[in-house]
């Protein structure tokens, strides 16, 4: 019966016209982001050697969501995040676009120009073999090409948003 109920609640989801997304956090970010919302440019985001190499693509420091959990119940202790907590963030209407950060955890390389991201043969996303050329891809195109922004969010299940979310739009999930 449980799961004849969650998967009503998930059809539901799916089709009353909301986009629903995930972001995971720790326990003590949870408070702040209930109050307050989830937003752009955090101090954390800023002083990470991630955050810094991002930020002169997406003009902000980002906020990164998933499709789904990227890290299961389970593995949370693996992870050192056995207090984590799961938003489900209703993003419709909002303006999605590639995870850079991800696409380097799927192989990619950042050019010595910082302008292009490329694979080694063979390991392209089979999704984004399309639209590269020479096994590389504009990260320009990667954040504002609707196509290439829709094969990269395909690619890592993840995407980047650059606007504050509001807290009426997140959800503490049961998790």
């Amino acid at each position: 019966m449980k799961l004849l109920f969650e998967n009503w609640r998930q059809y539901l989801k799916e089709n009353i016209g909301r986009e629903i997304w995930y972001h995971l956090t720790t326990s003590d970010r949870a408070e702040i982001i209930e109050r307050e919302g989830l937003k752009i440019n955090q101090e954390t985001c800023l002083t990470t050697k991630a955050g810094k190499w991002v930020y002169q693509f997406y003009g902000t420091c980002p906020i990164y969501l998933s499709l789904e959990p990227y890290i299961k119940r389970k593995e949370l202790p693996e992870w050192n995040l056995e207090d984590a907590v799961l938003f489900e963030v209703d993003v419709t209407g909002m303006s999605l676009t590639a995870d850079l950060q991800s696409l380097i955890d799927k192989g990619a390389i950042v050019d010595q120009d910082l302008e292009t991201l490329w694979w080694k043969e063979d390991e392209e996303p089979e999704i984004l073999k399309y639209f590269l050329d020479d096994g590389a891809i504009e990260i320009f195109d990667l954040l504002n090409d609707p196509e290439i922004i829709n094969a990269a969010i395909q690619t890592t299940k993840t995407a980047a948003i650059r606007e504050s979310i509001p807290p009426e739009r997140i959800e503490r999930s049961d998790y």
